[in-house]
């Protein structure tokens, strides 16, 4: 992930850390913020794995657009 920020063209306006549940969190942080796009990092897996990942549930209560980008192992 660090690597691909570093590729970016555009320049990150702020680096927010949060304790506590990880769906609360992020929603806070993004209406306390108003954050238009989430940018979350993912392993690839399985189709089984995949049908019931933690991943697809956050992207569908995010309140802003979401980016998904792959994570090498």
């Amino acid at each position: 992930m660090k690597h691909l920020i570093e590729t970016m063209s555009m320049p990150i306006s702020k680096h927010l850390l949060y304790a506590g549940s990880v769906e609360n969190e992020i929603v806070a942080a993004i209406e306390t913020n108003d954050i238009d796009l989430l940018i979350m990092g993912h392993h690839r897996t399985n189709a089984f794995t995949q049908m019931f990942s933690e991943t697809e549930s956050l992207v569908r209560m995010m309140p802003c657009d979401v980016m998904l980008v792959r994570l090498d192992k």
